[in-house]
């Protein structure tokens, strides 16, 4: 099995019927992070993870290996704690 890597991307969603968290036939582009071996392996997983809050998945962009973003970017307090959160439970 491969190793997993923490993977980030940006997600486009929208809620499902039962899902009252956003306005009716609203999305989102949400921060996602997970755990993954590639980046396919990382897009199938965010569209289980997010099903499971009740949301459709329409795209995912962006996406790259964390540790890539960050020799990038100046990323946010909050994303590395959140970073660092995902990689202790080991999503």
């Amino acid at each position: 099995m491969d190793e997993k890597e923490l993977w980030i991307g940006l997600a486009d969603v929208i809620p499902m019927p039962n899902n009252q968290t956003l306005p009716a036939n609203k999305g989102a582009c949400v921060t996602v992070l997970l755990g993954a071996s590639s980046a396919t392996d990382f897009c199938d997983g965010i569209k289980a993870e997010l099903l499971l809050y009740d949301y459709y998945v329409i795209g995912i962009e962006e996406v790259e290996k964390f540790s890539a973003r960050k020799t990038k970017y100046i990323l946010s307090d909050r994303l590395l704690a959140v970073a660092h959160e995902t990689n202790v439970a080991g999503k």
